[in-house]
């Protein structure tokens, strides 16, 4: 049960103090309102509309209000929430925890710190936080921003901020020569470095850069990912209508527990009633039965 409220004021009944207003108690009809509504409501009028039949209840005078039958049903729920969910814990009222926002903290976290392992191969010292849309090369902010600013060409190029995808992104280097593979060779299909295209057995060979062998890769791929896009839109849309159900059933889940729980409150108050009825009817029987025994 997540804390059963008065149905008028929507705050939760209190049972700390006796004296204290937002106890619950039960009107005639059977529903239970806290006290301090039905002051308010009955502050002008004497009269007491209960607010979810809208029975009307008459009060004569402050003594009335106070002389209605405590739900004890609901003050028994409050103490058991009370023992069960302390004020210092975590209790069932309380919203849970947003995996979600904190799974994105920690993500925003470790762009910040830079991926572990993954050092900056200009400076080699601190920790990588971006790769060049260009430069087939990993750098920290620091290195990108001096090295980027010197020219009219590298200024074009971008950033791209190291996630946990790219933990396994290390910077191709060629084998022989220990420098970045920056061509690529169409003749044997496979990419090298500058000394490979000029002194080395690729000289001869055609030789285009790599970004240049990447756009036409993307641009030859292009066909095969527009036709895989469309199953994926597909996709996309049924995941919405599935969020959208399963919200909608959430919701109704929600409003059915509420509805329940505030129909078995109303039964409890009414047996309230009617066992103090039949204990007050069982004590006018046997009250003068008793005093002819005394007699």
């Amino acid at each position: 049960m997540g804390g059963l409220k008065c149905p008028s004021c929507s705050l939760a009944y209190t049972t700390k103090d006796l004296r204290d207003t937002r106890l619950p108690r039960i009107l005639k009809c059977g529903h239970t309102c806290c006290e301090a509504c039905i002051r308010s409501r009955a502050s002008e009028t004497h009269v007491c509309a209960c607010p979810m039949c809208k029975d009307q209840q008459t009060f004569p005078d402050s003594s009335s209000i106070q002389a209605l039958l405590l739900d004890r049903y609901v003050l028994a729920s409050e103490a058991a929430n009370t023992r069960q969910y302390p004020t210092s814990s975590r209790g069932p009222n309380m919203a849970p925890f947003n995996l979600t926002m904190i799974s994105a903290a920690k993500s925003k976290e470790a762009t910040k710190k830079g991926l572990a392992g993954v050092l900056c191969d200009e400076c080699s010292s601190c920790p990588a936080t971006c790769r060049c849309d260009t430069c087939p090369t990993n750098f920290c902010k620091k290195c990108f921003d001096q090295l980027h600013r010197l020219g009219k060409t590298m200024r074009k190029h971008r950033p791209i901020i190291l996630s946990a995808g790219f933990a396994s992104v290390q910077t191709a280097m060629c084998k022989e020569h220990d420098r970045l593979l920056e061509f690529f060779c169409k003749t044997d299909s496979q990419a090298i470095c500058t000394f490979c295209a000029v002194m080395g057995d690729h000289k001869q060979h055609d030789v285009v850069p790599v970004i240049e062998r990447n756009r036409t890769a993307l641009q030859e791929l292009k066909p095969a990912l527009d036709e895989a896009s469309k199953p994926f839109v597909g996709l996309k849309r049924t995941a919405k209508k599935l969020e959208a159900i399963c919200n909608s059933s959430e919701a109704d889940y929600v409003t059915l527990v509420g509805q329940v729980e505030s129909e078995f409150q109303h039964l409890h108050g009414l047996l309230q009633l009617r066992l103090q009825q039949v204990l007050t009817d069982i004590k006018k029987i046997t009250k003068p039965t008793c005093r002819e025994f005394k007699t």
